[in-house]
């Protein structure tokens, strides 16, 4: 017999149970033979079943969840259904937490931006205008609350990060119409966290751009006192002027965030992706159990004499309680997880090609400004429309 702290393996034994394994392996996986065999083999040690349970239960449990950064997209789209393949182009490579779209270009119905994002919870607020309105995108993974904030063009949700809990909100401001400050100041009141991002149409020297127009001062005056930062000063976001009109703002400490803008050019906005390194939220892996109840029986069955010579030598209700939870072991046993990704929006490698060539178009007609160039660009935009509808029904 081998030894293992203080423990005698039962070779015999072994054997015994392992003819029998084999016996029935007919059909089964390699994953499950192998399963099988490292049971027998545990099984063949001198230590009581009720030990060997507490093993089982012990070290054989669901992995911990593993944490990832935070990040934030900020994009005003100009038209959700021209550039929705953009969206989707930017949500399959980066992967955001929170996704803030500003500028529909119509009344867009929440269904609609659902099935685009469907693996996200999906907040939105219709605009003061035709072409305004704001969403608010969180993945499911975090646990989100929306708030209720009745402004015209702003969407904000409470959303958990680990022992965290910050106010999101997404901000979009039309050209002619006041900074909402005291929408602004009511979601302090939610949490001392804020993330606030959108289209503010505002400009100052504060962020850096080289004019300053009457929201910009109203917007320069809020932040005062309240212990917030604009994160992305002096980045250009507008592909019109070289001013930063799209803005990351929150209470984390500037170092710990990260923001650049992405070379998507399909709206007249340049999406900016924020990273905020002081806030963790689970990743995009799962694990996914699943138990090998044919091994479960197997074992049952090899072991089915030592059960009862227990049962005939033991106090009955002892011996039910033990076996009891040996049944609760054997499951946790013979149960593995398994990684698995969580389904996010995504398209297809082919239609990705399209959209690149459709950046190219955009340049080309934004410098030349043709005729020819501007129907080439239009008729390219269509088939990509085409092929994403065929894709959402293979779907």
């Amino acid at each position: 017999m081998a030894t293992q702290d203080n423990m005698q393996f039962n070779v015999y034994k072994h054997n015994e149970l392992l003819s029998k394994l084999l016996i029935k392996r007919n059909g089964m996986t390699k994953l499950q033979i192998d399963l099988g065999l490292s049971i027998v083999q545990e099984l063949c040690w001198t230590q009581s079943r009720e030990k060997l349970t507490k093993t089982w239960i012990d070290q054989y449990y669901q992995p911990e969840s593993q944490y990832t950064q935070f990040s934030l997209l900020q994009y005003n789209m100009r038209n959700f259904y021209s550039n929705q393949s953009d969206l989707l182009s930017i949500i399959s490579e980066f992967h955001s937490s929170v996704v803030s779209l500003n500028e529909l270009g119509t009344v867009i119905p929440l269904k609609t931006v659902q099935k685009t994002l469907f693996s996200y919870n999906v907040y939105l607020k219709e605009g003061s205008n035709t072409h305004g309105g704001a969403v608010l995108a969180t993945d499911k993974t975090l646990h989100a609350v929306p708030l209720n904030i009745d402004t015209p063009n702003v969407v904000a949700a409470l959303v958990s990060c680990k022992e965290k809990t910050f106010t999101i909100a997404s901000f979009y401001s039309p050209p002619d119409e006041p900074i909402p400050k005291d929408a602004l100041t009511s979601l302090m009141r939610f949490s001392n966290n804020l993330i606030i991002v959108g289209d503010f149409n505002a400009k100052h020297s504060n962020w850096q751009c080289p004019t300053i127009n009457t929201k910009g001062r109203r917007l320069s005056e809020w932040p005062d006192g309240k212990n917030l930062e604009i994160h992305n000063s002096g980045m250009k976001t507008s592909l019109r002027s070289d001013t930063t009109i799209d803005l990351i703002i929150s209470s984390e400490n500037p170092p710990f965030v990260d923001c650049h803008t992405l070379p998507y050019t399909g709206s007249d906005h340049l999406p900016v992706l924020a990273s905020f390194v002081g806030i963790s939220c689970s990743d995009e892996t799962i694990y996914v159990p699943k138990t090998y109840w044919e091994i479960y029986q197997i074992i049952l069955s090899l072991i089915h004499d030592s059960i009862e010579d227990d049962r005939s030598k033991m106090d009955p209700f002892k011996w039910f309680e033990q076996f009891q939870t040996f049944l609760h072991g054997l499951k946790v046993r013979t149960t593995i997880w398994h990684k698995a990704k969580r389904k996010r929006s995504t398209i297809p490698p082919s239609l990705k090609l399209l959209i690149k060539h459709k950046h190219h178009l955009q340049n080309k007609y934004r410098r030349s400004k043709l005729e020819e160039d501007r129907t080439r660009l239009r008729s390219w935009c269509k088939l990509i429309q085409h092929e994403l509808k065929l894709v959402k029904q293979r779907k």
